[in-house]
């Protein structure tokens, strides 16, 4: 699994040992080392099924089976900042998403989908009973979308603070 910032700069790759890198992106040049290990091999249980960055690259979230982790990229240590379980069942898709201030991260699972305060460590929104294959943030931060295993796609309005 891979992602990369907003940036273009960096991207993290998740392997199915556990071990979770960000490496420098700067093309045509492919890097051969990590510049930092977020987690190492065998630590993680599961295959990772989706990462994500924030838009400031504050933070860095994963999903693997049903655990939610979100690591603080500003820590010496890259300390584990959330961790949280997404649901009972482990499915073959999961998707995240972070709002445009990266203070929200939207999650897409087997078992519905979340919205978690990052910050504050608090799942602020969440809808269950549904595969969740896709989610997104509107570029304003006022809308979160999913699509589901139906084929359909819902939008809901994201209160201002």
């Amino acid at each position: 699994v891979i992602a990369f910032d907003a940036q273009g700069e960096f991207f993290a790759a998740a392997d199915e040992s556990g071990k979770v890198a960000i490496f420098p992106f700067r093309p045509p040049d492919y890097p051969k080392e990590a510049q930092a290990i977020i987690e190492k091999p065998g630590l993680l249980g599961s295959r990772p099924l989706a990462l994500a960055f924030d838009p400031e690259r504050r933070w860095l979230a994963g999903i693997r089976g049903t655990d939610l982790i979100v690591w603080n990229l500003q820590s010496a240590w890259y300390e584990r900042h959330l961790e949280a379980s997404v649901g009972d069942a482990s499915g073959l898709t999961a998707s995240l998403a972070f709002d445009p201030s990266g203070n929200l991260l939207g999650v897409g699972t087997a078992n519905g989908w979340q919205i978690w305060n990052v910050q504050d460590k608090q799942l602020v929104a969440e809808g269950t009973g549904v595969e969740v294959y896709a989610v997104a943030f509107s570029p304003d931060g006022r809308l979160f979308t999913w699509g589901d295993s139906s084929g359909n796609v819902h939008i809901l309005g994201i209160q201002e603070k």
